[in-house]
């Protein structure tokens, strides 16, 4: 009996080693002027419908917070918003069930100093992303606002300006 609980113990333990899946984990940079902002991301195990309207609640929004950094572009604050072992194919194909899912990203003053109805007939979104699988390997999990030159071909709300 204890060698098969020792297995049933060491396979789960093994898999997370041989890279089966990797941690998936998506990190943001946005300027010094921001210290936080919400964003709303689906989340993990709820099937996504693709829809550029605000179709969420002030509750689902995600705080996230910035750690100052520097990138080489100027002052940038960084964080990163962890999903848990899988992989991009696996939360598009069997947790969001969709080939696109969009990330929204508000001012945190607006959202805290304004109704949510306000919020959502103004559309006062700083940005919309609208990722493919294809989007988020090309930029390798790295999401920019203000948007980078590297992302113009994705599509988004506002329209990526080159500076």
């Amino acid at each position: 009996m204890k060698k098969i609980v020792i297995l049933f113990f060491l396979i789960p333990v093994l898999a997370c080693f041989t890279g089966c899946e990797d941690w998936i984990a998506f990190d943001y940079w946005l300027p010094d002027e921001y210290d936080s902002v919400y964003c709303f991301i689906p989340e993990r195990n709820k099937t996504w419908v693709n829809d550029t309207a605000i179709c969420f609640s002030k509750e689902d929004l995600r705080l996230l917070s910035l750690t100052p950094c520097e990138d080489g572009d100027g002052n940038l604050g960084h964080g990163h918003i962890d999903f848990g072992l899988g992989t991009n194919s696996h939360l598009f194909k069997w947790e969001w069930q969709c080939d696109t899912v969009s990330f929204f990203i508000f001012d945190k003053d607006t959202v805290d100093s304004h109704p949510w109805d306000y919020i959502v007939k103004n559309y006062c979104v700083l940005q919309r992303y609208d990722f493919t699988k294809k989007d988020l390997d090309k930029i390798r999990d790295q999401i920019y606002y203000p948007p980078t030159e590297e992302m113009a071909d994705i599509h988004m709300y506002p329209r990526y300006k080159k500076k």
